[in-house]
């Protein structure tokens, strides 16, 4: 909570206290807007849009957790995407089963000890929260200030209903807004089974990036951090040079051994792809770091759909040391977009 607590107060510096206790509530009650049906729901998306001016100024989406994301309209407008499948996946996120009050309150205490951290006073958020407990904390509103600051119009949706294509989408918004040399290292790092490889495919796809997989240097050689930083750092990272080629050893797990992976050419965007690519050892040489979450839910489904000889491990093994990784090495802090 407390990540994303930060992001927020770096991206919403005038948010009163109101405005952290929307966040709180739609972290544990999600969708509240109560239609009966998606037809209504599609009816409101599109009376609502029909009155914005399309554009770019903010992120595609914005994530609150690893389970939902606000998706901002004007963006979602000025990409001509589809409104009907966020309608959908709205609706369905309506539908989900959330922790609510418990969990609220306990993301409301998170809050308090964040904000009396920031200047705010703790007898003002006391006299809030008492006041809105005594209205059986119903749905809140953003603030006024928010409002005319911020002017924000979005649909809360599922983390885990985000296409591939509207992860890169902002991706690429993020990148051009991005001041490059003439080579900018993109770490990908994040959760196991969270969309890594599908977006950095989309990248090389769509700008001619160039992917060095992390799992090429996971030789076992480092426990905690699960990849051999020492050797990426002496055998790509500083040897990456645009337009020249490249060669490095590739682990392979299977055989234990090495095998030679030849580049012809270096991209101008190059994307090192994986968990453990932004881990401190190796972050001087990246100019950007993108963290991809997943709920945990959607996470076991995927690695039991796409790996279920090696589920159990992946539950035992690799996701703990991977979240222990994540936690130590304060990955969501330092990456500078939130996928």
């Amino acid at each position: 909570m407390r990540n994303f607590l930060e992001r927020f107060y770096e991206l919403y510096p005038h948010s009163e206290i109101q405005d952290y206790v929307k966040l709180a509530y739609q972290m544990s009650y999600g969708v509240t807007h109560f239609f009966t049906n998606s037809e209504d729901s599609l009816h409101f998306l599109k009376l609502e849009t029909s009155q914005m001016e399309p554009h770019s100024d903010k992120f595609l989406y914005e994530c609150l957790n690893d389970n939902l994301v606000r998706v901002n309209l004007r963006p979602y407008l000025a990409h001509h995407l589809d409104l009907e499948e966020l309608n959908a996946n709205f609706y369905q996120t309506s539908l989900l089963e959330m922790p609510k009050l418990s969990y609220f309150l306990d993301l409301a205490k998170e809050s308090k000890s964040f904000l009396l951290n920031h200047g705010f006073k703790e007898a003002e958020f006391d006299e809030f929260m008492k006041d809105y407990k005594d209205r059986d904390y119903p749905p809140v509103h953003h603030t006024k200030t928010y409002t005319e600051c911020y002017h924000p119009a979005y649909r809360l949706i599922s983390r885990d209903r985000l296409s591939p294509q509207i992860k890169s989408l902002k991706i690429m918004d993020f990148l051009e807004s991005f001041k490059k040399g003439p080579m900018t290292v993109i770490a990908f790092d994040g959760k196991c089974a969270s969309g890594k490889s599908s977006v950095a495919q989309l990248l090389a796809n769509e700008l001619g990036a160039t992917i060095i997989p992390a799992d090429d240097f996971m030789d076992g050689s480092d426990a905690e951090i699960g990849i051999n930083s020492k050797r990426l750092i002496n055998d790509v990272l500083t040897k990456l040079q645009p337009e020249k080629p490249l060669s490095y050893g590739r682990y392979d797990c299977s055989t234990k051994k090495m095998e030679t992976i030849k580049i012809p050419k270096v991209g101008n965007w190059v994307i090192l792809e994986g968990a453990y690519s932004a881990n401190s050892a190796i972050r001087k040489y990246l100019n950007l770091i993108a963290y991809f979450g997943i709920s945990d839910a959607e996470q076991t489904a995927r690695l039991k759909k796409r790996s279920p000889e090696n589920f159990e491990d992946f539950q035992n093994k690799w996701i703990p040391r991977e979240n222990r990784y994540l936690e130590k090495e304060q990955i969501v802090l330092h990456a500078d977009i939130w996928i």
